[in-house]
């Protein structure tokens, strides 16, 4: 049987873990990001060098990037066109022809009008955005347009949508409320191109691996893989009624001309599902049975499913998603193989702000093998 004395003092230490703010990881802002030493210690755990390592609902590319960092392969997928986007952006190799596009942006930002002309018309626009957020925004879009290389395309539309919320009306990156804030042309256009700058700096990490990666727009219970393609599994699916990825990233999927309301169609787990629509726990345990026959069906024989998934609370009724998925995850032939849990206010700024309920809930660390 497996040692996994590693793993559980690891687990057990969350409390001495250092703080990874370095760069990539802050290439974009996420909600509810899970730390990277996790997703690193599970693949060092479950995979070897030169292994595939999936993450199928990728969110802010977390997994990706620490998978290449140990020498993994990483594969990466999303419903969410912003997710796929960062993921793309944050695991891709800059070309001189890349790295040059990038270099000529600002000049190409500086020479466009101060216009609102060709800004994207949505509901309320004026009520997030200040006319002069407007104009910036415009003149930083149009520069990206006239980019050719693909590379160089996604890192700067990832830097364009980094800093979106910080200069729209949008409170923060996890709520949806309307504050006055003073923003001008100089101030976004100076902003994104600090930003940018950085972003590319945090790439030269890449320099030093030698595995691919691969970023799919798909739904994780539909995903375009071959049978047994995958070595490893490791992600974090939405916590049951704990955040809307959509409307958090609405303004940036209005100003990227990507569907939001597709986008908010296929997210399972919202609180636009479970608190707006009423739906019940038993809607986001099948949408996770659906997930797991499609992991099981991707793996190899053998390998391994890991996950942190965390309590749910639905209209007062509290549910201890170790114990549920668990039996869920049998259902679909998966067997666990390694479980362990911790408080989810002592690791995550998100959670410790108790908007929603008192009951204290626990993050699992679940791993199942195929």
């Amino acid at each position: 049987m497996k040692d996994y004395s590693r793993l559980s003092e690891f687990f057990a230490d969350l409390d001495t873990l250092p703080s990874r703010s370095e760069s990539p990881h802050q290439f974009h802002p996420y909600p509810a990001k899970f730390k990277p030493q996790i997703p690193a210690e599970l693949i060092a755990a479950f995979s070897s060098e030169g292994d595939t390592v999936l993450d199928p609902m990728s969110g802010s590319g977390t997994t990706a990037v620490e998978a290449l960092r140990l020498g993994r392969n990483a594969m990466s997928s999303d419903s969410n066109p912003i997710s796929a986007l960062i993921t793309r952006a944050k695991t891709t190799r800059l070309s001189e022809t890349s790295r040059s596009q990038l270099e000529d942006l600002p000049d190409a930002i500086y020479s466009n009008e101060a216009t609102t002309a060709g800004a994207p018309d949505f509901l309320n626009r004026e009520h997030w955005f200040s006319l002069p957020a407007t104009a910036a925004l415009v003149r930083i879009k149009s520069a990206i347009r006239e980019i050719d290389d693909p590379a160089a395309k996604d890192v700067a539309l990832a830097t364009m949508s980094a800093i979106l919320v910080g200069v729209s009306n949008q409170e923060s990156e996890t709520h949806w409320r309307r504050v006055e804030r003073e923003v001008n042309v100089d101030l976004v256009l100076d902003r994104f191109i600090r930003k940018l700058r950085t972003n590319v700096e945090s790439l030269a990490y890449l320099e030093e691996v030698d595995g691919t990666s691969k970023t799919l727009l798909a739904d994780a219970n539909n995903l375009p893989l071959d049978n047994a393609s995958q070595d490893l599994i490791v992600t974090s699916p939405p916590y049951a009624n704990s955040h809307d990825y959509y409307l958090y990233h609405k303004l940036r999927l209005f100003w990227l001309d990507f569907d939001v309301r597709k986008t908010q169609e296929v997210e399972f787990g919202s609180r636009n599902k479970h608190s707006d629509k009423k739906q019940p726990v038993e809607a986001y345990l099948s949408a996770m049975e659906t997930v797991f026959s499609e992991c099981r069906r991707v793996l190899v024989p053998g390998g391994h499913l890991a996950m942190v998934v965390g309590d749910s609370v639905i209209r007062g009724e509290f549910f201890d998603m170790g114990e549920l998925l668990v039996g869920v995850a049998r259902n679909c032939n998966l067997g666990l193989a390694y479980s362990t849990s911790y408080d989810q206010r002592r690791y995550s700024r998100v959670f410790r702000q108790n908007r929603y309920t008192a009951i204290q809930k626990r993050s699992h660390v679940l791993a199942f093998q195929r």
